[in-house]
C-alpha cells in the first residue's frame, strides 16, 4: 500500500524504488489531483496501480447540489431581468 487515507506509506514508496513525484504522476493520469482526494493506492503485482477514491460525506454532497442549483436559478434570474430590461 503506497497511500492510506491520503497519505503516503513512505517505507513502501521505498521499497518499491518509486518516488514522490513518479507516484504524484500516476495519481494525475488517473484524473487525481491531490492526495487528499485519494482513500487507498496499492501497487498490484503485475505492476498496475489500484486507486480507491475517498468518498466525500454526504453533506458535502448534498451542499453541492444546492450550490449547483442556486447557480442555475441565478443565472435564470438574470436572463429574466436582462430580458424584461431590453423589453
Amino acid at each position: 500500500m503506497l497511500v492510506k487515507d491520503g497519505r503516503i506509506v513512505k517505507h513502501a514508496l521505498a521499497q518499491e524504488l518509486l518516488t514522490r513525484a513518479e507516484l504524484m504522476t500516476v495519481l494525475h493520469r488517473q484524473g487525481f489531483s491531490g492526495l487528499e482526494e485519494v482513500e487507498q493506492c496499492v501497487l498490484e503485482p503485475g505492476g498496475t496501480f489500484a486507486i480507491r477514491r475517498k468518498v466525500p460525506p454526504l453533506e458535502e454532497i448534498q451542499h453541492q447540489e444546492v450550490m449547483r442549483r442556486l447557480d442555475e436559478i441565478g443565472g435564470k434570474l438574470e436572463l429574466l431581468l436582462q430580458r424584461r430590461g431590453g423589453a
